[in-house]
């Protein structure tokens, strides 16, 4: 079991953070005029679908907006376990196995273009730097020593990169207008909404099933009960400026024992509970971004051999 609760923790720090960056990837600048709030909505007489599918469409144009210029961005991941449900026998050891990958996930990312971005990441005490470089990825444990991506490893990277393209029209259900805020003092639009929790699932699967075997076992093991977002668009450039998600996330201990090659024991049957929070914020937009080609010294395929040259 122990080998089990290690994997989940893993798949704890990478499941909710896969959704973070989601936009649509067709270029589109957002020069509407904001949808009205709920309360504006029925003043006017408009029926609350037609106030929805404004606001779906201007956030839709808002991520557009953004992927078409360059930006950087901070992130944060913020993760709650939940071990009530266990047995005690293994309570205190998930517990302490999650607490060693980290609670936390930290990021920030530049964007020069879709083709060309580079991702520092620290979880759990450790930092990791990802390039991705005209259909490439690269990754350095501390920012000197990079290597070049491929094979089974590279499937996990491609995956992941490929979420920037989803559209929000199907990530998000019922995006609603909802008053206006302020993103690092600056005006912004505010917009609240569902999670599609069938889609947001494939998303995760989507990363973890480029690990092979053992990740297309894990995504069933996954499963995201609810979630929500709220969504800000910067009012002088008209892009997403903000996006927050929070899920409620379900593992399925005895799935995830059977993947890791062991024994469910107790576990069978059981679920691992995580509440997620991941906030991404702009915090520049079109700013001067040149991502530069990193010079690897050698070249990984395995998953296996990811995890060992990022460990140093």
């Amino acid at each position: 079991m122990k080998r089990a609760l290690a994997t989940t923790a893993i798949v704890i720090l990478g499941g909710a953070g896969a959704l973070a960056g989601c936009g649509d990837s067709t270029p589109a600048a957002n020069t509407e005029a904001p949808p009205a709030t709920a309360s504006t909505t029925a003043s006017t007489g408009a029926t609350a679908t037609t106030g929805q599918a404004d606001a779906t469409a201007y956030v839709s144009k808002a991520f557009a907006t953004l992927r078409e210029q360059s930006y950087t961005s901070i992130g944060i991941t913020e993760q709650e376990l939940d071990v009530s449900a266990l047995p005690a026998e293994i309570r205190e050891q998930a517990q302490k196995q999650a607490e060693q990958a980290g609670g936390t996930v930290k990021s920030s990312s530049r964007y020069e273009s879709a083709e060309r971005i580079a991702i520092t990441q620290e979880i759990g005490g450790n930092t990791q730097q990802i390039v991705f470089y005209d259909g490439t990825a690269y990754v350095s444990a501390d920012g000197t020593t990079w290597a070049e991506v491929t094979g089974e490893a590279a499937k996990a990277f491609s995956q992941a990169s490929s979420l920037a393209r989803l559209d929000p029209t199907v990530l998000f259900t019922d995006i609603t207008a909802d008053g206006t805020g302020t993103v690092d003092g600056k005006a912004a639009q505010k917009f609240t909404a569902g999670i599609n929790t069938a889609a947001a699932g494939d998303a995760v699967a989507s990363v973890t099933g480029g690990l092979g075997e053992l990740g297309s076992a894990l995504g069933e093991a996954v499963k995201i009960d609810k979630g929500s977002a709220v969504l800000m668009v910067d009012d002088a450039v008209g892009a997403i400026s903000e996006m927050q998600i929070s899920m409620q996330i379900s593992f399925d201990l005895g799935a995830i024992a059977a993947a890791s090659g062991e024994d469910a024991g107790d576990a069978a049957g059981m679920a691992l509970r995580i509440a997620s929070t991941s906030t991404e914020t702009i915090t520049d937009f079109g700013g001067d971004i040149t991502i530069e080609k990193p010079d690897a010294t050698t070249t990984i395929s395995t998953v296996v051999g990811l995890g060992e040259f990022l460990a140093g």
